[in-house]
């Protein structure tokens, strides 16, 4: 199933869940990803293991991909747990941003994976958390952090 919706500004996006087709791509969108300055260093890695993800057959490990003139511009890649799903990355090319291309990834969810267990996300940032509320998740609990002298 392919997914349509309109950007704000830049035209029409395809999103669908990601096919052996789509590895390409995908390694490379998440190779622009891991040099993001707005991205955590823990997604140094994401290209190998989104790759992984796609052509391994795990139907535990699902991405969804957006695409505009046939370009990727953005990746949602989620993990299918015993009670949960729990989303481990988002990431929109730098030029599709607010565009709305991460609100329609996260929205596909719903009609791409047909379940009816609760969606998780870990937000990284202030922004991040913003937006998921923004969505309707909710806040389950707080983690702290504080660097030892």
């Amino acid at each position: 199933m392919v997914l349509k919706y309109n950007t704000k500004s830049k035209g029409e996006m395809h999103i669908k869940l990601a096919e052996d087709s789509d590895a390409s791509a995908i390694y490379d969108l998440a190779l622009i990803a891991s040099s993001d300055e707005t991205v955590p260093a823990m997604f140094d890695y994401m290209g190998e293991n989104l790759v992984a993800s796609v052509n391994d057959g795990n139907v535990n490990d699902q991405i969804i991909v957006a695409y505009a003139n046939e370009e990727l511009i953005g990746i949602l890649d989620f993990n299918n747990e015993d009670e949960f799903l729990r989303i481990r990355s988002l990431y929109v090319r730098k030029d599709y941003r607010r565009e709305g291309v991460a609100s329609a990834l996260v929205k596909a969810i719903d009609k791409l994976v047909t379940t009816d267990k609760t969606l998780r996300v870990t937000a990284v940032s202030e922004g991040g958390a913003k937006f998921w509320m923004n969505l309707g998740y909710k806040v389950h609990y707080w983690e702290m952090i504080k660097k030892l002298t």
